[in-house]
C-alpha cells in the first residue's frame, strides 16, 4: 500500500486508505492502523503505528499524528 501511494499518490479504497481529518490519513489492516501525512514532493510522513480496540479511531491517536507531523515540519526547516 505504501508503494502504491507513494508511486500513484492517495489510494481509493476506504477499506484500506482514508482520510481522518486535519491533513492526516490512515493505512488499515485488521486491527493494525498506520498514522501519516503528505508533504511537498511526494513525500509521506509515518507518524506512528497503533492497534485499534474500538470503532472510531482515538482523538488522542490523531492529536499525535498532528503533533508529529508539526514537529517534523519544524526540524525540516
Amino acid at each position: 500500500m505504501l508503494h502504491l501511494t507513494a508511486d500513484h499518490g492517495t489510494l481509493g479504497n476506504e477499506e484500506k486508505f482514508r482520510k481522518l481529518n486535519d491533513g492526516i490519513w490512515e493505512f488499515k489492516s485488521f486491527q493494525v492502523r498506520l498514522l501519516c501525512c503528505f508533504e511537498k514532493n511526494r513525500l509521506i510522513i509515518l507518524t506512528h503505528p497503533f492497534m485499534k480496540k474500538k470503532d472510531r479511531t482515538p482523538k488522542s491517536e490523531i492529536n499525535r499524528a498532528i503533533q508529529i507531523r508539526e514537529e517534523t515540519r519544524k526540524k525540516r526547516g
